[in-house]
C-alpha cells in the first residue's frame, strides 16, 4: 500500500514537471515569435523610412540628364521654360540648363550645403555647395502679394516647372562664376539688382505685412523674396553662437556664400526690375553680426518688433492648450543658444534654463531675437527698428522714402494701404479684410504669460523703443 502511495506521488510530480516544461517551452516559443515579429516590423519600418528618405532625396538631387525644352504651346505661365523627363543627350541637356540659368529664365530657389563646405581649409571659396533652379512666376506675386505671402507660395504658383522632379541642380560656385562672366558681356539682356533692403523680425509681428508692402509700393520695379530658403541657409551654415572653429565653418565663407546667393537671386531679364528686397526668417537675425553684415555692411536693414504680450500671444495659439511645445518660439527648447541663456541668467539668475516654464522660455527666445538686433545696431550703427504699432505709416512716411530710397507718392501710398487692409497671409479661403486683434491678445493673456513677458521680454522691448525713435542713419 505504501509503495502505491509513493508511486502515485512520484507520478504526480512527473506530470507537474512535464506541465511546467510545456509551459516554459510555450513561453519560449511565444517570446521568440514576438521577437522575430518585432524585428521584422522594425526592419520593415526602417526599410520604409529608408525608401521614403531616398525618394525625398531623389526629388532634391535632380539628375542633370533630364531634358530641358522650351515648348510654350501649353505653358500657362507666360513663356516659362517647360522641363521634361526624357533622358537623351546629357551634354546637350546640361548646356541647355546652363543657358536657361545664364539667361535668367531659371531662378535660384534652394541650396544644398554638405558638411565641411565652408571650412577655412578651402583656400579661396566654399566647396561642393549646390544650387537648385526653376522658373518662378513673379507675375502672380506682383499682382497680389497677399495671395503668395511666402516664398513657398510663390513656388506652388509657378506651375509644374517648379515641381521637385523638374528642377535643375548645379554646382553653385561654378554657375556663379559663369553668370558673372555672362553678365559682364551681356548687359542689357540680363542685369543684376543689388539688394535694396532686408527685413528681419521678432516673428509673428507683422513682417509679412512689411514684405507685401515692399511688393505693393512699386510692383513693376520691385522683386521681393519673403522667407526664401537660400539666404537663411547660407547664414545658418555656421553656428549662430560663433563657437564653430574656422576649420569647421568659416564665417567669411558664409558671408561669401550669402553674397553669391543674393547675386543669383537678383539676376533678372526684366528691364523694369531694379529693386531687390528680402524678408528673412526670424532666426536669421541671430546671424546679423557673424555673417550678414560681413556680406552687406552698408545695405539697409530693419527689425520689426511688437508689444511683448501681443507677440507672445501670437505664438501661443490654441486657447486652453496644456502644452505649447509646438510653438515657433519653443523650437530651441532642447538646445538653447548662448544669447538666450545669458538673458535668463541676467533676469532670473537663480533659475537654470532647464527649469524654465514654457512661458518663460518663449519670452526668453523672443528676447534673444530682439537682443541680436540691438547688439548688431549698437556695434555697427546700421539698421532701423520698426514697431508693429507704427505700420504701415512708418513705411510710407519714413522707411521707404528716407531709408530704402523708394519714393512714395499718392499712388504708392494707396497701394500700400490697400495691401495692408487685407489679411497679409490671404491664401485661398483665408483672404479677407484684416482686423486688429491686439486688444483681444491682451485680454486672453494668462498671468503666467504676462509675468514672463514683464521679466524677460519687456527690457528688450523698451530698448527697441528707444532705438526706433532715433533718426534714420
Amino acid at each position: 500500500m505504501k509503495e502505491n502511495k509513493v508511486n502515485v506521488v512520484q507520478s504526480a510530480r512527473r506530470r507537474k514537471r512535464a506541465l511546467i516544461m510545456v509551459v516554459l517551452v510555450v513561453a519560449c516559443v511565444v517570446s521568440i515569435r514576438s521577437y522575430l515579429v518585432g524585428t521584422l516590423v522594425g526592419d520593415n519600418k526602417r526599410i520604409r523610412g529608408m525608401r521614403q528618405r531616398a525618394e525625398r532625396l531623389a526629388t532634391r538631387k535632380i539628375q542633370l540628364s533630364s531634358t530641358v525644352r522650351t515648348d510654350h504651346t501649353n505653358n500657362p505661365n507666360n513663356n516659362l521654360p517647360v522641363l521634361s523627363q526624357h533622358h537623351t543627350n546629357e551634354k546637350r541637356n546640361k548646356a541647355e540648363s546652363i543657358d536657361l540659368i545664364l539667361s535668367a529664365k531659371l531662378h535660384l530657389i534652394d541650396i544644398m550645403i554638405p558638411a565641411g563646405a565652408l571650412s577655412s581649409k578651402h583656400k579661396d571659396n566654399y566647396q561642393k555647395v549646390r544650387g537648385v533652379f526653376c522658373p518662378l512666376n513673379w507675375a502672380a506675386h506682383k499682382k497680389d502679394p497677399s495671395s503668395a505671402p511666402m516664398f513657398k507660395d510663390l513656388l506652388s504658383q509657378s506651375g509644374p516647372e517648379c515641381d521637385p522632379a523638374n528642377r535643375i541642380v548645379m554646382d553653385l560656385a561654378s554657375i556663379v562664376e559663369r553668370a558673372k562672366e555672362y553678365d559682364a558681356k551681356n548687359y542689357g539682356k540680363v542685369h543684376v539688382i543689388q539688394p535694396t533692403g532686408f527685413a528681419f523680425h521678432e516673428s509673428r509681428v507683422g513682417s509679412t505685412l512689411v514684405a507685401n508692402s515692399m511688393a505693393a509700393v512699386d510692383p513693376e520695379r520691385n522683386r521681393v523674396y519673403s522667407e526664401s530658403g537660400p539666404p537663411v541657409q547660407a547664414l545658418r551654415a555656421c553656428d549662430e553662437d560663433g563657437t564653430d572653429s574656422p576649420d569647421v565653418c568659416d564665417y567669411e565663407k558664409s558671408a561669401m556664400l550669402l553674397r553669391d546667393v543674393v547675386y543669383m537671386m537678383g539676376r533678372t531679364n526684366d528691364a523694369t526690375e531694379d529693386r531687390l528686397f528680402f524678408k528673412m526668417q526670424s532666426v536669421s537675425v541671430k546671424h546679423l553680426q557673424t555673417s550678414f553684415l560681413k556680406a552687406f555692411p552698408t545695405t539697409p536693414w530693419i527689425f520689426v518688433y511688437r508689444d511683448p504680450v501681443q507677440t507672445m500671444m501670437s505664438h501661443w495659439k490654441g486657447k486652453g492648450r496644456t502644452s505649447h511645445r509646438g510653438a515657433v518660439c519653443m523650437r530651441s527648447y532642447k538646445s538653447p543658444k548662448h544669447l538666450l541663456t545669458s538673458i535668463v541668467h541676467t533676469h532670473l539668475p537663480s533659475k537654470p534654463v532647464s527649469s524654465l516654464s514654457e512661458e518663460e522660455f518663449c519670452a526668453a527666445h523672443l528676447a534673444s531675437l530682439c537682443q541680436a538686433a540691438i547688439q548688431a545696431h549698437e556695434a555697427t550703427g546700421t539698421g532701423r527698428m520698426v514697431n508693429y504699432a507704427d505700420l504701415p505709416n512708418v513705411l510710407i512716411d519714413s522707411i521707404f522714402p528716407n531709408y530704402f530710397g523708394v519714393p512714395v507718392g499718392t499712388e504708392q501710398r494707396q497701394r500700400i494701404e490697400t495691401v495692408c487692409g487685407v489679411y497679409s497671409k490671404g491664401r485661398g479661403d483665408k483672404a479677407g479684410v484684416w482686423k486688429d486683434d491686439s486688444a483681444l491678445k491682451e485680454q486672453n493673456a494668462s498671468p503666467l504669460v504676462k509675468a514672463a513677458c514683464d521679466t524677460l521680454l519687456q527690457p528688450s522691448y523698451e530698448a527697441l523703443q528707444k532705438l526706433s525713435s532715433s533718426p534714420i542713419i
